[in-house]
């Protein structure tokens, strides 16, 4: 096979990437939902998840401002909603009333969860990092809920039976999981 080079800003060669809805309140209480591609989680012990975002973002103010955050997981059958919430302005819009979701009133911080998510992390800022165009806001994480009918028995990981995660395979295209390619590779 032979390996091209590629721009250093040639970043959409990595994915599909997991999809993150993100939600976040300004200092009014008013929700809003970004869709993000960056986001991971960065540390066991403290439990820390990192999401990295545009200062031109509107959620970008609103994270700096309440130092809050949910991180939501869901279907790729949402793909329709996860697109216009990655392309419509929480400034001009309310993506609340204009999608599917519903507001699910988070259990330790103020943004909202979504109930038509599998799974949903709530974070407190503990750090913001300028990484080049993006900042980088690290939260602490204080309470991850799932819906317990996706979980795989007896393991903390979803089954892929159950729930299509969405992933961004960039252009505006999603893909999901095969679970028939789920493995298990034996080592010696």
């Amino acid at each position: 096979m032979v390996k091209v080079e590629l721009d250093p800003r040639s970043h959409f060669c990595t994915y599909p990437s997991k999809v993150t809805l993100v939600t976040c309140l300004d200092e009014e209480g008013k929700s809003n939902i970004i869709t993000l591609s960056w986001a991971t989680f960065l540390s066991f012990d403290p439990p820390y998840f990192g999401i990295s975002i545009a200062p031109s973002r509107y959620s970008h103010k609103l994270i700096k401002d309440t130092g809050e955050f949910v991180a939501n997981f869901c279907d790729y059958k949402k793909a329709r909603d996860i697109l216009f919430c990655g392309r419509k302005s929480g400034r001009d819009v309310d993506k609340f009333e204009e999608t599917s979701f519903t507001k699910l009133p988070a259990l330790k911080v103020k943004p909202p969860r979504i109930k038509e998510c599998y799974a949903h992390i709530e974070c407190k800022v503990v750090d913001e990092v300028i990484v080049g165009d993006h900042t980088l806001f690290v939260g602490e994480i204080v309470s991850i809920t799932i819906d317990g009918e996706v979980l795989s028995e007896g393991k903390n990981t979803i089954n892929l039976e159950k729930v299509n995660p969405a992933l961004y395979l960039s252009s505006d295209t999603f893909c999901t999981a095969d679970p028939k390619t789920a493995m298990k590779p034996k080592i010696k």
